[in-house]
């Protein structure tokens, strides 16, 4: 039931006089003949006027108007007491006898000039104040529910004449008043504004609340309407009301989704890695911290996900790890869950990365994805950028073919990297492809270390350039020919590095040029990654193509008790079954200095594999190298002073050296190297 709130004598106004108060507005004039009529227009009614009659004198006209039917008629007169030259039809319309005249013929005239009543007009404006709650903006035509918001109301008469009695009602719908000190029943405010002259205008100001959300019925179907409705009377009683609403709808969910980089411009270094085919879930969940271990230099790249809206959000999808290509993932560390987050859940998860090549990476933006209710919305965070510093070594094998079965090939190392590194080459050549020349490329650096050295090992040639510092953008080349009668057979060159920061491994080399046939290392699809190997443990790097080197190629004893093959020596069947003494004591000279050389190398080695070992169990303690999952069970690859084995667990006793990094078979341990990192 509307209430009616009470009169006061404020609600009147005080100009109610019909033929003194109503507001006029010329609205033009006419001149009528004897008998003749003007229909006149006003606030939509169409009024005919007619001169009807004049007096003897022509001092006075008798004028009717016709309204719908109705006549009403009235003598005018000119020049007498005010009141008796105008007629009105109410507060609508008036005449006013200004003047008679004739015509030729003596047909008189009437002259009228013609007028419009003022009306008054409400106008109702509505609107709800701008609101932020917890860092969302809440529009003027939306609501958070649960929250406050300001209502202001502003009633105007826009008309042309005085309005009295006005009385607004506010119906609140739903939402709940806050605000005490008003009029109100049944979710209804009352309020009077009284008599509103042309031009008042009166507000009214007051804070709502929306209702919680239920959780259930989709917010894009909850809207909350308040409806405002204003009337009153005019000095004829006549009654004037308006209406107006205001519709609140929902806000969308929001999510910041923010990506921190700790740790942006790191150097590459040595880590230990165990190979595992598990997938990033398993590892995050049952082993995080043992697949890579002693790191020294690392990056974190952590991804928040906050809900800062008002509703909770599901299943939330999100693209993949932002790992950039270079980098490997050391451990994974998960806080809150994708399947819901809100105020009080939100999801964090860190990565730590460890580098697997120098260079400027980029770390691409998160985007999060949510259907809600059927709308689908999503949310980015910023990218970044990870700067590692350390040599990149590249090595190039290219067979060229110089004529009568002569081949050249070429080696080229290169430094793409920001670092130098002292870098040992090694190529190894079938005996039966008769090496006849070779030596460092005219036109490159020159290597610190010298030129490069042959020795037979086996049934090859092993050629070898050790101590070579290369320079970041430098480029050092080698060649030498071969002969051979029939196919080629040639291995892959590697180059064995080392650097700053205990950083090393091994890269290597392409084979470009001629088809030629090349020794299968049994390394698969299954098991390439990005990692550079050393001879006692697996480095962060950026080794091409393979996770495992071929087997190294150990230097034999000489047959010749020297080590070093003649330029233009042939293979073991085809030397000459005796020499000079001359030529005996060039290689006994020369085998000296390769002896030496060969235990600097060994010592060094020595020292770098006594530091590897330090703080490992002794004895009959195996270290974990590898962990395979296959089928139900896991195969774990075990390895003690160069020597593997591989055992397999069930998902007890697997659970069971994870937890306690050890697991022991009567005299026998296996343990998972403690992370240093």
């Amino acid at each position: 039931m509307l209430l009616q709130p009470a009169i006061a004598a404020t609600n009147e106004c005080p100009d109610d006089d019909l033929d003194a108060d109503v507001v006029w507005v010329s609205s033009g004039s006419t001149i009528l003949a004897w008998s003749t009529a003007y229909e006149f227009e006003a606030d939509d009614a169409v009024y005919t006027i007619r001169a009807s009659d004049f007096n003897q004198d022509l001092s006075a006209a008798l004028i009717s108007i016709e309204k719908d039917g109705v006549v009403r008629e009235k003598v005018l007169y000119l020049d007498t007491r005010p009141g008796e030259d105008w007629f009105n039809w109410g507060a609508d319309m008036r005449v006013v006898l200004t003047g008679i005249t004739t015509d030729i013929h003596e047909t008189p005239s009437a002259h009228l000039d013609l007028y419009r009543g003022e009306n008054p007009r409400l106008d109702i404006e509505i609107g709800a104040t701008s609101e932020t709650h917890y860092g969302i903006n809440v529009s003027s035509d939306q609501y958070a529910p649960g929250e406050e918001t300001t209502i202001s109301i502003e009633v105007k008469n826009k008309g042309g004449a005085w309005i009295e009695d006005v009385a607004v009602w506010i119906d609140l719908g739903e939402l709940k008043l806050v605000d005490q000190g008003f009029e109100f029943h049944d979710q209804m405010i009352c309020e009077s504004l009284g008599c509103m002259e042309k031009g008042d205008a009166g507000s009214i100001n007051f804070t709502v609340a929306a209702p919680a959300w239920n959780g259930v019925t989709s917010p894009y179907r909850i809207n909350y309407t308040i409806s405002v409705s204003a009337e009153g009377v005019d000095i004829q009683e006549k009654r004037y009301c308006t209406n107006k609403s205001l519709t609140l709808s929902c806000t969308d969910p929001q999510l910041l989704v923010t990506q921190l980089v700790c740790y942006d411009e790191i150097s590459m270094s040595r880590c230990n890695l165990i190979s595992s085919n598990l997938s990033l879930e398993e590892i995050a969940i049952s082993m995080p911290e043992a697949l890579i271990y002693n790191v020294s230099e690392w990056s974190i790249v952590e991804v928040s996900i906050r809900n800062i809206g008002f509703y909770p959000l599901y299943d939330l999808n999100i693209t993949d790890p932002p790992i950039p290509d270079g980098f490997r993932v050391a451990e994974v560390h998960e806080e809150g869950s994708l399947t819901c987050v809100s105020k009080e859940h939100p999801y964090r998860i860190r990565y730590k990365l460890v580098p697997t090549k120098p260079g400027k990476h980029v770390v691409n933006t998160t985007v999060v994805r949510a259907d809600f209710y059927g709308t689908k919305h999503s949310w980015r965070s910023d990218g970044a950028t990870i700067t590692v510093h350390g040599p990149h070594i590249k090595l190039t094998k290219t067979i060229t073919e110089s004529g009568n079965g002569t081949h050249r090939v070429a080696l080229n190392l290169q430094n793409d990297g920001d670092r130098a590194a002292l870098v040992d080459l090694t190529d190894t050549i079938p005996i039966y492809a008769r090496y006849t020349e070779g030596g460092m490329d005219e036109g490159t650096g020159i290597p610190t270390g010298g030129d490069f050295d042959l020795r037979i090992a086996d049934d090859s040639y092993l050629l070898m350039a050790n101590d070579i510092l290369l320079e970041p953008e430098q480029s050092i080349g080698f060649s030498y020919h071969v002969q051979s009668d029939r196919e080629l057979n040639l291995s892959r060159a590697e180059a064995w590095f080392i650097a700053r920061n205990d950083y090393g491994g091994v890269v290597f080399s392409s084979i470009l040029g001629l088809p030629v046939a090349v020794p299968d290392y049994n390394v698969t699809s299954e098991n390439l990654t990005s990692e550079i190997v050393t001879s006692e443990n697996v480095t962060s790097g950026n080794r091409s193509d393979q996770s495992e080197p071929p087997p190294k190629v150990s230097t034999p004893a000489f047959e010749n008790g020297t080590g070093v093959l003649p330029a233009n020596a042939s293979g073991p069947k085809d030397e000459p079954e005796g020499g000079n003494l001359f030529d005996l004591l060039i290689y006994a000279a020369i085998g000296i200095v390769v002896l030496a050389a060969a235990f600097l190398l060994w010592g060094r080695i020595a020292r770098e594999q006594k530091g590897n070992k330090e703080g490992l169990d002794d004895g009959l303690s195996w270290a974990v190298s590898s962990i395979r999952k296959v089928g139900s069970e896991y195969e774990i690859t075990v390895t003690k002073n160069s020597k593997k084995r591989t055992i397999k667990l069930n998902e007890k006793f697997y659970k069971k050296l994870i937890k306690d990094k050890k697991l022991t078979f009567g005299e026998q341990t296996i343990f998972i190297p403690n992370n240093k990192g």
